[in-house]
């Protein structure tokens, strides 16, 4: 920062302040007097802790309870935005002073508000205690996001009916490693009307989300690791995006059991403008998930990953550009009226499904991921299905094959089979354990225009030789 920086405008220092890090917004008080002002009255609050050291935890508690009484007691201090992100081990330290931090911003009409409260301990008894009606009550507030929490339910019901939920400006809602209960999720997302975005994450303490009202402004809905089995969204007309993912790399504080919960049942309603539909590791039966995907004429991006019911694709749109298929193996049968189609990607199938186009442009680009051929029918399953594909553009992607793998005799009598581009990683195979034969194998399967090679240098070289010979 240099001085001349001092002379501009308080509402301009404001917003540089929002933009740096806590640590260093704070060190900008010691540059000038006017830099000090502005830490001191700035609209955005950002509190932070990264290490929750007994003493040092008290402290920080502290100097956010400080800095709230004196916005609170100042009426021409406003607030805007508040981020707190705090960890503890004991979740005393915070008992009442954050219920106490959410009834100021919600009078100083804050419209974003960031909470990440997370105990260092693994059981959701741990977790930070926050009364849903200290939510309900924030009319001003826009963007909400809550972690490593436990929303607690009023002792009074009446205050789930619509007129004592007054957050009805609330765009968008995140909530990651939260429990809360089914009435309380339901009643949030139901209850206000200018919901835009709506991200769960890795939260418990409900089994399905039913969404009965309209939701006009609703855009984008994701649902990552949460055991549910069941989804309804009854009318939300501008919905473009539904992504629901039960499989994730590593899911700290959530059972295994709990990933085995996989959703059953969806009703996605009169959401007739879907562009992105987002399907993975569900347990919808076949039927029901079939018609699903033919009741989304207008979705320009369709991904089905691990869908392990589904036995028929049949999709009819003229928007839809990029579609995805991983691990759907028991899918047998792929149609495609798709005059729009850009992308289609195949990975990891056991088995590749026969596939036709009613209709599909010519500059669709087909990519086939696998990781290993296993034996011969998987061999010969991969050139039907390349022979299928007639003229269409193909991008093929081989990572090794099993050393047990024999060709048939009548392979070689086979036409050549064109593909755009083949890329090979053979990070087990070297030039010493490199023979004739799987040189047969690679050409077996197709020849490619583009050939690209994950190996090393030697066999890089013998293979760029051999393509060239049979290219020629």
């Amino acid at each position: 920062m240099d001085k001349t920086s001092a002379e501009l405008p308080t509402e301009i220092l404001h917003q540089i302040l929002s933009l740096l890090p806590t640590k260093t917004a704070a060190r900008t008080a010691l540059l000038s007097k006017s830099w000090l002002k502005a830490c001191s009255t700035k609209p955005h609050l950002c509190f932070d802790i990264s290490d929750p050291i007994e003493y040092r935890a008290h402290e920080f508690l502290r100097i956010v309870d400080n800095t709230l009484e004196r916005y609170h007691r100042d009426n021409n201090l406003p607030i805007s935005s508040f981020e707190l992100c705090i960890s503890f081990y004991d979740h005393i330290y915070c008992d009442g002073l954050v219920d106490k931090w959410l009834d100021i911003i919600t009078d100083k009409r804050a419209s974003k508000v960031s909470l990440f409260v997370k105990s260092k301990a693994k059981e959701y008894c741990e977790r930070y205690n926050l009364f849903v009606h200290n939510i309900f009550k924030m009319k001003f507030i826009q963007h909400l996001e809550l972690n490593h929490c436990q929303i607690l339910l009023a002792k009074r019901k009446a205050l789930f009916y619509d007129d004592k939920i007054k957050c009805d400006n609330l765009k968008n809602i995140t909530l990651c490693y939260v429990t809360i209960s089914q009435l309380a999720l339901e009643s949030l997302i139901s209850c206000c009307p200018q919901i835009e975005k709506v991200s769960i994450q890795y939260c418990v303490g409900f089994n399905s989300i039913r969404v009965s009202k309209t939701l006009p402004k609703l855009v984008c809905f994701s649902i990552f690791c949460c055991p549910i089995v069941e989804v309804e969204i009854v009318d939300a007309p501008k919905l473009l995006s539904f992504e629901y993912v039960n499989k994730g790399d590593s899911v700290p504080y959530l059972s295994s059991d709990n990933l085995h919960i996989c959703l059953r049942t969806i009703e996605i309603g009169t959401c007739q403008n879907l562009r992105r539909v987002e399907f993975v590791k569900v347990t919808v039966e076949y039927w029901d998930l079939f018609k699903i995907i033919q009741k989304l004429h207008s979705v320009k991006e369709l991904i089905l990953h691990y869908c392990r019911y589904l036995r028929k694709i049949k999709i009819s749109s003229s928007t839809l550009e990029v579609c995805s298929i991983v691990q759907c193996d028991l899918v047998e049968e792929a149609i495609f009226d798709t005059p729009k189609l850009l992308s289609l990607a195949f990975s990891d199938q056991d088995r590749l499904p026969s596939l036709s186009f009613e209709r599909a442009p010519s500059q669709c680009r087909v990519s086939i991921n696998i990781d290993i051929l296993w034996d011969v029918q998987h061999l010969m399953n991969l050139r039907r299905f390349l022979v299928e594909l007639g003229d269409q553009v193909v991008d093929l992607t081989l990572s090794t094959f099993s050393k047990s793998l024999i060709l048939p005799r009548g392979i070689y009598h086979l036409p050549t089979l064109e593909v755009e581009h083949l890329e090979l990683s053979y990070s087990d195979i070297t030039t010493a354990t490199y023979s004739s034969y799987n040189y047969d194998v690679i050409f077996a399967i197709c020849l490619p225009k583009i050939l690209t090679l994950q190996c090393d240098k030697k066999l890089k070289k013998f293979l760029r030789q051999q393509w060239l010979k049979k290219r020629k």
